[in-house]
């Protein structure tokens, strides 16, 4: 597995025994998914066409998304908000399983 970032761990070797003989230097690995925020900014233009008409719009640059990824009337990315939504699906679904009274198998 790839990493995005590695933080080492040295030992201190003048914690040995005394009289210790190092054999092998062995690395131990572990993985932590840790969760960041990320703010992407789209520019968008106001402009007036020749009908007088205000609007706005994003015009993206070669390469950059061809869409603004923000669900409506939110600051949220699609992603995000999904995310949101099964946090809180699952948060919600665990709480209803153990406030349920035991019906056995009478459903």
């Amino acid at each position: 597995m790839a990493a995005d970032k590695s933080v080492c761990h040295e030992c201190d070797l003048t914690k040995l025994p005394a009289g210790a003989c190092i054999i092998k230097r062995i690395r131990r690995n572990s993985y932590e998914q840790v969760s960041s925020i990320i703010e992407y900014d789209y520019e968008v233009i106001r402009y007036k066409t020749v009908e007088g008409t205000i609007c706005y719009e994003y015009f993206p640059l070669d390469g950059e998304p061809e869409i603004m990824d923000v669900v409506l009337g939110t600051h949220a990315s699609s992603t995000f908000m999904a995310y949101l939504a099964f946090k809180k699906t699952m948060n919600h679904g665990t709480a209803a399983v153990e406030e349920m009274p035991d019906r056995g198998t009478d459903f």
